[in-house]
């Protein structure tokens, strides 16, 4: 899903300004006792605000109650995207919760958890504009669909769209994505999945019209410096998915069963 163009701030991977923490682990975290959480806030259902301000969603709800299992209290940092990797890389969170793709081009600059989620790109479109548009397929040249700048989404959309003449437009944040394709400046959105079915559940005329399935594996991001950490908290998603705290949490808030990577087809 999301995926930006990173500065590779070689010098910044070691910056970690690490106190040892009298925590349930050995892991370092940058303040003491607390885990420090970066994330791009709204991504619903993976992240959102509730009504007093209050990060909600799948991933606060695991990684809320990793940083409880490591005997941390949880300190979440609403975000933008495109500086998130190199802010973790600085010092300024210690892990990053944000619906992220584990892509090759990230691996150069943090390390991944175990993937915790399957995903898959959609097309979303408008029905009261263009209701007979099933798949991506149906799109013609000229056309222009919405993306959130930097996604794994764009880029599918640049590499597939883009060739036939179909014009990408990007956007700062989903919501943006998906004013647009309401306010008919677009035909068609290519987002996530889930973040599109919640969309659909949400917005009068917004529909999921094909699931685009590119086979990727969300996890959490820590700083490469950190390997303690890294161990600890993929220490802490095993035991959650063994005592069933994972799929619980799955099902609260996901609505495809394919997506729990315990999901047996």
């Amino acid at each position: 899903m999301r995926l930006r163009k990173w500065f590779l701030l070689v010098f910044a991977l070691s910056l970690i300004v690490a106190a040892c923490g009298d925590d349930a682990t050995d892991a370092e975290t940058i303040e003491a006792g607390i885990l420090t959480i970066g994330s791009d806030i709204p991504y619903p259902p993976f992240e959102d605000f509730d009504a007093a301000g209050m990060p909600i969603g799948f991933d606060v709800e695991l990684m809320n109650e990793v940083a409880n299992r490591l005997g941390l209290e949880p300190v979440w940092r609403d975000t933008d995207f495109d500086t998130i990797f190199t802010q973790l890389a600085q010092g300024n969170f210690d892990v990053v919760a944000s619906a992220t793709t584990i892509t090759a081009e990230r691996e150069l600059m943090v390390n991944f958890t175990d993937p915790y989620f399957n995903a898959n790109q959609a097309l979303t479109i408008n029905t009261n504009e263009t209701p007979n548009i099933a798949t991506w397929a149906d799109l013609k040249s000229g056309d222009a669909v919405a993306v959130q700048t930097g996604t794994t989404g764009a880029m599918w959309a640049k590499d597939n769209l883009e060739p036939l003449g179909i014009i990408v437009r990007e956007f700062v944040q989903p919501p943006d994505c998906f004013a647009a394709l309401e306010g008919g400046q677009v035909i068609g959105a290519i987002i996530d999945i889930d973040p599109s079915l919640e969309a659909e559940a949400t917005r009068p005329g917004i529909k999921v019209a094909q699931e685009i399935v590119t086979g990727e594996a969300y996890g959490f991001a820590v700083n490469p410096a950190n390997e303690a950490l890294l161990t600890a908290i993929n220490d802490a998603l095993a035991d959650m998915l063994e005592d069933g705290f994972y799929q619980t949490t799955y099902d609260k808030w996901i609505e495809r069963p394919g997506a729990s990577i315990l999901f047996e087809g």
